[in-house]
């Protein structure tokens, strides 16, 4: 009996270990799960803030956008925004009407392109939605056409890019453009991650060059902070072609951009939340390299970038991996130098480009319009 109870006490113990051991293994694993899913939420909304955006807002963005493209109502009313909003996020605006201003601009907008909204799906599933702007001297398909990458906190519709077409409207060969927006913002649909923003870019470059039958070297990226990193990264997929890139104040790597977001604090207090940050994001998964992406790209490339952005700091900058890697040479190169030093800027990494020459002394917007149609200055005198 004794020896029976004895076996049994053994068996209990060992079953009682046993599911000790398990729960203390799913406390594990709930933990991990638990902090990787906030890890991966705090770094996606950090990231890429525009997957916040409430129904309410893209309501009202939507609606903004329908109204000055005439969408929705028979006449545009202008709605005046005199002065550029830096961030957009907690009240949606309509940046359009910053660029064109008076109904006059407007009417030769309407007048100069034509919108054609589109879908394109993603080789893991995911539908995007974008405009192809078409050129009203161009044509539909196998034209010349430029694809615009936003920024981390920014929609297509909001309008953030528009001073393209006020630059590309006029331009001496005509130029189509196309917006889209990631997953996960504005009417896009699945779930945020580095390695989908790089299938977004992909998806988009093939509705042009498969759907739209624009061939590969007619095909011009041009991106935004985050977006310059998306759409190097892409370029770097079709390194071969004679399409350009234009990669706006934008950053070397993620990691880079993590970091440089505190080296303005004091050392020791930098290092400590730059730790954490890069942690975060690297165990979130987030991992964006386009500076050897970069080094793969052999057609023309431009770098725009400011000394004093707040957002991606100078040390992160694309441009300050190619000085230090004597790539300079290899790219068009602009450094941002303000036009009017009495005018108080207080974020350089979002203001128009239109505020600033380059360290030339050339108005960058210019620069920018010679650049895309590799033209030389006296072939773009008088182009507005």
């Amino acid at each position: 009996m004794k020896y029976k109870l004895l076996i049994m006490n053994k068996k209990d113990q060992k079953n009682s270990s046993s599911r000790s051991a398990k729960k203390l293994s799913f406390l594990k694993k709930s933990s991990r799960f638990f902090s990787n899913g906030l890890f991966k939420t705090i770094a996606k909304h950090s990231i890429l803030p525009a997957t916040i955006f409430n129904s309410m807002q893209l309501t009202a963005i939507n609606k903004e956008f329908n109204r000055f493209w005439g969408i929705e109502e028979k006449r545009h009313k202008i709605k005046k925004n005199p002065n550029f909003s830096t961030f957009t996020l907690g009240s949606p605006t309509c940046l359009w009407s910053y660029y064109f201003k008076d109904q006059e601009s407007i009417d030769e907008l309407y007048s100069k392109y034509a919108l054609r909204p589109f879908r394109a799906k993603t080789s893991d599933g995911i539908k995007l939605c974008g405009m192809h702007f078409v050129s009203s001297r161009g044509h539909q398909t196998n034209a010349r056409t430029l694809i615009v990458f936003n920024g981390n906190g920014e929609l297509y519709k909001i309008g953030s890019s528009a001073w393209l077409l006020r630059l590309l409207k006029d331009s001496p060969v005509p130029y189509n453009i196309v917006m889209f927006d990631h997953r996960e913002t504005g009417n896009s649909t699945g779930k945020a991650h580095s390695k989908g923003l790089i299938l977004d870019g992909e998806a988009i470059y093939d509705h042009v060059n498969i759907v739209l039958d624009v061939h590969e070297d007619q095909i011009d990226l041009c991106g935004f902070s985050l977006g310059g990193a998306i759409a190097t990264l892409v370029k770097a997929r079709h390194s071969a072609t004679e399409g350009a890139l234009i990669s706006n104040r934008s950053f070397q790597s993620l990691e880079h951009a993590v970091k440089g977001m505190f080296s303005k604090l004091a050392n020791p207090l930098e290092n400590f939340l730059a730790k954490i940050a890069t942690n975060i994001t690297k165990r979130s998964g987030w991992v964006l390299d386009p500076f050897d992406a970069w080094k793969s790209i052999t057609s023309r490339k431009m770098v725009i970038c400011h000394e004093n952005d707040p957002i991606v700091a100078h040390s992160a900058s694309m441009e300050k991996a190619l000085v230090e890697e004597d790539l300079i040479h290899d790219c068009k190169h602009v450094r941002l130098v303000q036009k009017n030093p009495d005018k108080n800027i207080r974020n350089h990494h979002v203001q128009p480009l239109s505020y600033y020459n380059d360290h030339k002394g050339n108005d960058v917007e210019k620069s920018v319009l010679e650049f895309l149609l590799n033209f030389d200055k006296k072939t773009l005198e008088g182009v507005s």
